[in-house]
């Protein structure tokens, strides 16, 4: 929920080098430790190394300051090979995970090679090519690779061929690093980054493990992952925004009122499990990485900065016609918080507004090879559908406050079954919140058919004909609902203003149609956010690239979850590939 105030007690100042910082690079070392054991009592037979133990150190250093460590410690991985499949009953991890204090490791790079080897002499690095390694060697940890992350420990089981530690089957641990990045840019005191390539160490060095390094690259590498890393102030006069390090899973408000991560959109903290299970401190090894879209632009003249950062949820992931409406825990498909953000950086003030949306909080589907219409399928009960619904805007209330929604669906046709469902059930949900003396009521409900309303003004572009029929039509009160809501403002050190709601927006994809919207009510608040500010600027200038922000927004939520950018006419832009590995995200998210 968005209270009006922070939460009581004091919060902990946590600032490096308690978070991942920016000029900080990740070295990867491997050495393989041998067992040896013998065929007889007899001690003058030579051994027999009967398993390899493979121990992997991670160490953190000054991007421009190789010869010295930016952290004191050195977290060390040590594999042990599968001596027997786990049960349903009985899991363990074949590894296991410390921190070493005082650790020599060598100065020199292994040589890449493709020359053969044995299965324990295998390494996978972000070019799957294989490195030599004398088994027997008892030489100092080697370098073989340099990151810019560490992201965590993807842990896959081949029983369900899901991602997963639960369950029978082998247990195939991988690394993964970041190897390329793009800086977005600085949003208050963190760099934001584009994952670009990743790289995935496989600790079994097992060359079954290609066909899975193959896929962990090309899911990683959708362009569609962002982290942040801690930067220092650029002048000792400044201050820090926060009293803590920037988290990019939680938007401003929250951040300042001093939450812990959302970890709706903590896309890797299943990756964080193995670590956590060995009680490691994660918050200055692994970054935190989000999974969406996020737009900027900058004009040092008029000391303006304009973010877009969209946040896809991980608790429903995956792609339109597999995964629709809501789950039994009230997670919905395709639900994304955008927050817009104005920042004046010399004068370190700030408004920020946040929008959500999300498939309709109902169990229904669409054949996926009907021909013709995608005819939509209710799969349960209004009464049985109750229970999913109230955990979904219970959640909602619980984050944001108090929830409008605009229901943009047709009534009529197929469409118009499923936007009544979706009424009634919310006028119960008002009826039992009443009983609580709650302040919600039927009129938060908003029924805009966007398609039939758009008839009824073809001469107008999309954005006019919602401001004109939607947004200034008193008959919805969604002008007035804006002025009420508000926007987070930050002036002087001080908080200026607090945001007391949110929009909910939906179509059937969530996409042209709520994209529009959306971006109708971003333009509106873009007006607020320079008022409130007290900034003088050319308006239509930034509103045309706050415009051309919106639509690369809805263009990254598109391809997320179609595969394809926007099909509005406005919001093409390019071809791009399909893109049809998302659904295993949300086990990802899982994976223990």
């Amino acid at each position: 929920m968005f209270p009006n105030a922070a939460p009581t007690g004091s919060t902990r100042r946590v600032l490096p080098p308690e978070s991942p910082v920016s000029n900080w690079s990740v070295l990867l070392y491997r050495k393989v430790e041998p067992t040896h054991s013998f065929h007889s009592y007899d001690v003058s037979q030579s051994p027999i190394p009967q398993q390899v133990y493979a121990s992997f150190y991670i160490q953190l250093q000054q991007q421009y300051n190789p010869s010295s460590s930016s952290h004191s410690n050195i977290l060390h991985l040590r594999y042990k090979s599968q001596q027997q499949k786990n049960t349903v009953d009985s899991y363990t991890l074949p590894f296991t995970i410390c921190l070493l204090d005082d650790v020599k490791l060598s100065q020199d790079t292994t040589p890449v090679s493709s020359a053969t080897g044995t299965s324990s002499s295998r390494f996978y690095n972000a070019e799957q090519q294989t490195v030599r390694i004398n088994p027997l060697s008892d030489c100092l940890p080697v370098s073989i690779l340099r990151a810019k992350a560490f992201l965590g420990i993807l842990v896959l089981n081949n029983a369900t061929n899901s991602i997963t530690a639960n369950t029978a089957g082998v247990i195939r641990p991988f690394m993964i690093f970041v190897t390329e990045e793009t800086c977005i840019g600085r949003l208050f005191d963190a760099y934001i980054y584009r994952i670009i390539q990743i790289s995935a160490i496989s600790m079994r060095d097992s060359q079954e493990d290609d066909t899975y390094i193959a896929g962990i690259k090309k899911l990683f590498q959708g362009r569609c992952f962002y982290y942040s890393k801690y930067c220092k102030p650029e002048s000792t006069n400044n201050k820090h925004y926060f009293d803590k390090p920037y988290d990019i899973t939680l938007c401003a408000q929250r951040m300042a009122q001093g939450h812990d991560s959302d970890i709706r959109f903590f896309w890797n903290r299943g990756l964080c499990l193995p670590l956590l299970k060995y009680n490691i401190d994660i918050r200055c090894w692994i970054p935190k990485i989000m999974c969406g879209g996020i737009e900027k632009y900058g004009s040092q003249s008029d000391d303006i900065d304009l973010w877009l950062i969209s946040r896809l949820s991980c608790e429903r992931a995956g792609t339109r016609f597999n995964v629709r409406g809501v789950n039994d825990d009230g997670a919905v498909a395709n639900f994304v918080e955008t927050e817009q953000i104005l920042l004046l950086p010399k004068q370190q003030s700030y408004s920020s507004f946040v929008i959500v949306r999300g498939s309709i909080p109902l169990f229904w589907h669409q054949p996926k090879f009907q021909v013709g219409t995608h005819r939509i399928t209710l799969s349960r009960s209004e009464a049985l559908s109750f229970k999913a619904f109230f955990e979904h805007f219970e959640h909602l209330y619980r984050h944001y406050g108090r929830v409008l929604i605009i229901n943009l669906v047709e009534q009529r046709d197929h469409e118009k079954h499923i936007g009544d469902e979706y009424r009634n059930l919310f006028n119960l949900l008002v009826k039992t919140y009443k009983q609580e003396q709650n302040n919600i009521s039927e009129r938060d409900f908003v029924w805009f058919d966007y398609h039939e309303q758009s008839r009824s003004v073809r001469n107008l572009a999309p954005e006019q004909f919602v401001q004109k029929l939607l947004i200034e039509n008193a008959q919805y009160s969604i002008g007035h609902e804006l002025e009420r809501q508000s926007t987070f403002t930050w002036i002087d050190g001080r908080k200026y203003s607090f945001q007391k709601g949110v929009f909910r927006i939906n179509c059937i994809d969530c996409l042209d149609r709520t994209n529009n919207v959306q971006l109708t009510i971003g333009l509106n608040i873009l007006c607020m956010q320079l008022t409130y500010l007290n900034k003088q600027c050319n308006l239509y200038y930034i509103r045309d690239h706050l415009r051309e922000m919106w639509i690369n927004n809805g263009d990254h939520i598109s391809r997320i979850y179609t595969g394809t950018g926007a099909l509005g006419q406005r919001s093409k832009r390019c071809p791009s590939q399909r893109w049809s590995q998302v659904f295993y995200l949300n086990d990802i998210a899982k994976t223990a």
